[in-house]
């Protein structure tokens, strides 16, 4: 935390939000003296501070603001904290301190302005792994005033086309492995004019492309960055599809870091700076490791905005496809000390040995929802708590667990105390506690920082996610007496079974706990008696695979009847080899309903 507010001593002015007349008053005049004061000052007036009312900064860009402001400090320092450490798969490293990460992504700036890139608000697809040209470049397209287009590279043919022509993107940038897959659908996207290949070679076997690796070579280090405004649009994303084709998000460049700012370090006040440093403690010289793909939002959440506004250092290893014992060796080897990856991930782990870690000191996940069995056993094997967070590529973390208060088994923890956030019915009434309901952020009369203002091209969709005063998220969830929230499903994977509304999530956590359970995933198929019936597809660890089937669908049947409330056993259970997922590893229960529906209305035993 101690980095962070040394940074505010350069340009608390551009990233210190004002809450009332009063606190810009008693604080405009100490934002370059005295750190201390200023937390004094908000001590003093906490009562008084409405979250809801805090806005943007008229004018912000991450690369200056924050990046160059590192800089400024490392030149000051003769042991310099690195910002970025790459591993290469052949164990080769690239670590750069701010100083350098300045300097290189100016460099980078200059290189896509010659290669005609630039020009403020162009839309660029940016098609990279993860490479450390990855981080440079989206800091050098703040620089100029570029709109990203995020993408994994793990994406097909079909879905480049897509996202070239939802977004009418001018220019895109991309690998020599994944050009020429650009290049068979390059002719139905119009507004492509610009292809750039970063390689390391430097040569261009591709008429029409151009080179970055060669342009970077010789670019100048010397750039002013575009005075972007704090709401002026900066990327897009795509969601993960998981029951519709993915619909583009749009954040602006304030938008997509300072949120972090609000959430963490000025929540209400005694526990003003302890926020950050209880949910994952970040600052100068900790070292993150955040395994999230370059095409999830995450990434420029956790790799980019929040450990850099703290200082700490961005941990990446290539590692082309995940491998959890290289991941435990990864986790031993290296001094990392803070570590995010999606429950999925830990659900691969904790079927390893893992000896215990001599720097690991805070775990965190999200994504999806986390069953308590998988943090049970990862304590039990590490003796670190997962703390799970809640977010959407829409909004960032909404709710989160926290060592400033008492950890829940199964919740998601606590709302962030910079938003109002409620469970909504039906009809947008709030609910009771102890009773399901949609999780929705209000946005009325002050919209929130971080909060995606709707979905580009998609008036019709914008319309059914904000609704009066909230954005509603899709979410269901109830709160206890003690404000912990408990992640129960979407609403389309809510099962509807004899009047009873039973949460998918719920099951699975049940069947989690099962030792021949590897993963599962849990849907309602149509029932002519009971409307929806509970079905499971279930992967079975090796142990499972050696039983008989039936008794052991019996098995888990019981199982579950005894772990949660019996009416939520799956009535039907089938055991397959992989479940279906998008990029970022979330259960595609959408595409298990619709073949299961299929099935459905082409029986008609069945349907009577």
């Amino acid at each position: 935390m101690i980095g962070l507010v040394r940074l505010h001593r350069i340009s608390y002015s551009k990233i210190f939000l004002y809450a009332s007349s009063s606190f810009k008053c008693h604080t405009q005049s100490q934002l370059h003296q005295s750190p201390t004061k200023v937390f004094t000052t908000l001590q003093k007036i906490r009562k008084n501070l409405d979250y809801q009312k805090i806005i943007s900064p008229e004018y912000f860009n991450f690369s200056s603001d924050i990046i160059d402001s590192w800089a400024n400090i490392d030149q000051k320092e003769k042991d310099k904290p690195c910002a970025y450490w790459f591993v290469y798969k052949n164990g080769q490293e690239v670590k750069w301190t701010f100083e350098q990460l300045s300097k290189n992504s100016k460099k980078s700036a200059n290189a896509l302005l010659q290669l005609g890139s630039g020009a403020k608000w162009k839309k660029c697809m940016l098609l990279l792994p993860k490479m450390p040209e990855w981080w440079l470049i989206n800091l050098a397209l703040m620089r100029v005033g570029n709109i990203v287009i995020h993408s994994t590279s793990m994406i097909t043919p079909k879905d480049i086309e897509y996202r070239l022509q939802a977004t009418k993107a001018q220019c895109i940038i991309t690998t020599p492995a994944l050009a020429e897959a650009v290049d068979t659908i390059a002719s139905k996207c119009p507004s492509l004019n610009t292809k750039i290949v970063v390689n390391s070679s430097g040569k261009i076997n591709r008429s029409g492309w151009l080179s970055y690796t060669d342009e970077y070579s010789n670019a100048s280090e010397e750039h002013e960055c575009v005075k972007s405004k704090g709401s002026d649009p900066f990327q897009i994303y795509f969601t993960s599809g998981t029951t519709h084709l993915p619909k583009q998000v749009l954040h602006s460049h304030s938008g997509f870091c300072l949120d972090y700012v609000l959430r963490f370090l000025f929540c209400p006040l005694p526990q003003c700076r302890e926020a950050t440093k209880d949910f994952i403690n970040l600052d100068r010289r900790v070292v993150y490791w955040c395994l999230a793909d370059t095409g999830w939002a995450k990434t420029m959440w956790g790799c980019v905005s929040f450990s850099w506004l703290s200082g700490a250092t961005t941990f990446v290893h290539e590692m082309p496809q995940f491998n959890p014992q290289q991941t435990i060796e990864i986790l031993h080897k290296y001094p990392i000390q803070r570590f995010c990856a999606p429950p999925t991930v830990y659900r691969m782990l904790i079927a390893n040995e893992i000896p215990k870690f001599d720097k690991l000191e805070v775990c965190v996940s999200g994504g999806e929802a986390m069953q308590p069995e998988v943090i049970k056993k990862w304590k039990k094997k590490t003796n670190i708590t997962i703390l799970e967070a809640y977010g959407q590529t829409e909004t960032s973390v909404l709710i989160y667990n926290s060592k400033r208060f008492p950890f829940k088994m199964g919740s998601m923890g606590k709302a962030n105390p910079s938003l109002k956030i409620d469970l909504l019915d039906e009809d947008g009434k709030e609910v009771p506690r102890g009773k399901v309901g949609q999780i929705a952020v209000k946005v009325k009369p002050n919209w929130p920082l971080g909060i995606f203002k709707g979905y580009e091209e998609d008036a019709e969709k914008t319309s059914k996610v904000f609704v009066g005063d909230y954005y509603l998220t899709g979410d269901h969830a109830y709160v206890d007496a003690d404000g912990y929230f408990f992640y129960t499903g979407r609403k389309d994977d809510l099962i509807t079974s004899s009047a009873y509304r039973i949460g998918p999530v719920e099951v699975e956590s049940a069947l989690q706990q099962h030792p021949d359970v590897l993963e599962s995933a849990v849907i309602g198929v149509p029932d002519f008696e009971r409307t929806q019936i509970v079905k499971a597809f279930v992967i079975l660890k090796d142990s499972g695979k050696k039983k008989d089937a039936e008794k052991l669908k019996k098995e888990l049947q019981e199982h579950v009847k005894k772990t949660t409330a019996p009416y939520k056993y799956p009535r039907q259970i089938e055991f397959i080899d992989v479940l279906p997922k998008t990029i970022s590893q979330k259960i595609k229960r959408a595409e298990l309903r619709a073949a299961e529906e299929k099935k459905f209305s082409t029986n008609p035993v069945q349907k009577k």
